[in-house]
């Protein structure tokens, strides 16, 4: 006897022909990632089959954002290790010119830094911070009518 589902690569092929006149229709410089998008639907194939799906689409959109969140890391990583070089050919000097308010903004920054961490976190803003914020209006009264 013969299986009575099609194998998760021939509904791949069918896919691609359903989806066939949007690539037509896709600027020339989109269809090579069009096509790069099937592509890696057609790498995870094999893990995609043991799904079993009734729709092929959604273990195909699983496929490609794996693909991608693989891609992130791996430029992610690059990022953080150029970065981390540029610290060392830059030395100390900056970090330390910037932690001790050298440049004028640093106290601002780490003001800002944390109050928006407070309010992250739910806790109220500190005193200091909410001397500096008027919510008077030119009117003299606050925005809801009370003074």
């Amino acid at each position: 006897m013969g299986r009575t589902n099609p194998t998760y690569r021939m509904q791949v092929r069918g896919l691609e022909r359903e989806w066939s006149d949007y690539r037509r229709a896709l600027r020339a410089r989109d269809r090579p990632h069009f096509d790069r998008l099937f592509a890696h639907v057609n790498a995870h194939a094999d893990a995609a089959g043991y799904v079993n799906a009734t729709d092929p689409l959604r273990p195909a959109l699983l496929s490609m954002l794996l693909v991608h969140e693989r891609r992130l890391a791996v430029l992610e990583a690059a990022l953080d290790e150029a970065l981390d070089d540029g610290d060392r050919a830059n030395g100390d000097a900056h970090r330390q010119a910037t932690a001790t308010g050298v440049d004028g903004n640093a106290d601002d920054r780490h003001a800002r830094t944390d109050a928006s961490a407070r309010a992250d976190d739910g806790a109220a803003p500190s005193d200091d911070l909410e001397a500096t914020t008027d919510t008077t209006t030119s009117t003299g009264t606050t925005p809801t009518g009370d003074r």
